[in-house]
């Protein structure tokens, strides 16, 4: 049974780099190899040839280690030494997924995103009627009852809701010169608000056909 190479690979070009901005501030996005190993092999001919030869003055045809391993020394792929040197470098937070083989352009921006699902309310109370009676009184008249009465109660208080929170971490890059929030883990995409903030769910990013995919629900939304 053929399984694909292991290697992991980068590409030459700006749609393919994050940038730092600063001298030596550009690092390319982990891709994975989509191509087939050699037998007996963990990776294909063509990575085998950069695994040999090690460093190359062109990062895409170095030698950038195995998915899910450790980096060389040389690689300037997000994720590696060199990367983590920088922003700790410029104070930038380090995000969590780092070594993940992504194929849109990334940043180190992380930001929480706050989704509140729609509130259940209480119960309100409900207004039992009241039965008044006369009080009765020694008289040759038979007694006579008051009629029934019906009080109300006004309450003051406001209706009480649960609330349930979810936060889920995005990372803000762009796609075609526009920007988006990502969920790395269920690569969901959000607009970006009028206060720059992430909006509204916008679709899902399909990482094979590299396009948008807009008719896939939310699925964090209540239904």
């Amino acid at each position: 049974m053929s399984t694909k190479c292991q290697a992991r690979r980068c590409k030459e070009g700006a749609k393919h780099k994050v940038d730092l901005s600063g001298t030596q501030g550009s690092f390319h996005v982990e891709l994975a190899c989509e191509e087939i190993c050699l037998p007996g092999k963990r990776v294909c001919k063509e990575c085998l040839t950069h695994q040999q030869q090690g460093k190359h003055k062109n990062q895409s045809k170095s030698w950038q280690g195995f998915i899910g391993e450790e980096f060389p020394e040389w690689s300037r792929i997000v994720g590696s030494a060199k990367y983590l040197a920088k922003l700790k470098e410029r104070g930038l937070p380090i995000p969590e997924d780092m070594g993940r083989p992504k194929k849109v352009v990334a940043t180190s921006e992380t930001t929480e995103v706050v989704k509140e699902k729609k509130p259940r309310a209480k119960k309100a109370i409900k207004i039992k009627d009241e039965v008044v009676e006369a009080d009765p009184t020694p008289a040759p008249a038979p007694l006579v009852k008051e009629p029934v009465q019906t009080k109300a109660i006004e309450s003051t208080q406001s209706t009480l809701h649960d609330v349930d929170v979810q936060v889920i971490k995005v990372r803000k890059f762009e796609i075609d010169g526009r920007s988006y929030f990502l969920d790395s883990n269920k690569y969901k995409l959000y607009k970006v608000g009028s206060d720059k903030k992430p909006g509204a769910y916008h679709g899902r990013w399909n990482r094979e056909k590299e396009e948008i995919d807009t008719s896939f629900p939310d699925s964090d939304r209540e239904i």
